[in-house]
């Protein structure tokens, strides 16, 4: 609305997303681990997820070059999704234990609320609703540092888990220093 009122003097109201709190919402210890027995999901590792369709744009390639360069032991990435880039990222992570493409599922709360981190890696969004459904579980974020995923921190300047678009390195680097905090699951 900023932006259409600067350069083209357009005025416009605002109604952001919103996300269903009886759907996505955060869970207690022992019902996340029950929640993973019923996924088939390791009980014993942090468990990322991303979420989003499989193209270009949501950049899961970025994710899994991030997720493989983390050096860091008991961990395991969900990614839910189906695109153009299914086939190839399966070749990618196909001889990977960690990695799961879980493609189209209709149960994305679950798969979430089972988690412990959530990733996004998009080159751009609107307002990121997977975003807001993942910050909805209580799940800690690890954004690219677009102004949308931006957006969303106003309240929040020095969030530390912001990597650079593209660079999975840094995504490496942040998932690295996200591990070692200590977050508590409801």
């Amino acid at each position: 609305a900023d932006e259409f009122k600067i350069h083209h003097n357009i005025t416009l109201d605002v109604i952001q997303n919103g996300v269903d709190t009886e759907v996505f919402y955060p869970l207690k210890s022992e019902d996340k681990y029950r929640l993973r027995k019923k996924l088939n999901l390791p009980q014993d590792k942090k468990i990322f997820i991303s979420v989003g369709a499989l193209i270009p744009r949501k950049d899961m390639l970025t994710v899994i070059r991030g997720f493989k360069n983390r050096g860091i032991e008991n961990t395991y990435l969900l990614i839910a999704g189906i695109g153009d880039e299914y086939r190839n990222l399966l070749k990618i992570t196909n001889k990977d234990k960690n990695i799961v493409l879980l493609g189209n599922v209709s149960n994305v709360s679950e798969y979430m609320q089972a988690s412990d981190y959530f990733i996004s890696a998009s080159w751009a969004e609107g307002l990121p609703n997977t975003v807001l459904e993942a910050m909805a579980c209580k799940l800690p974020v690890l954004l690219s540092s677009i102004k949308p995923h931006k957006e969303v921190f106003e309240t929040v300047p020095d969030y530390p888990y912001f990597f650079e678009i593209r660079n999975y390195e840094a995504l490496a680097s942040e998932i690295n220093l996200i591990v070692q905090e200590n977050y508590s699951v409801i």
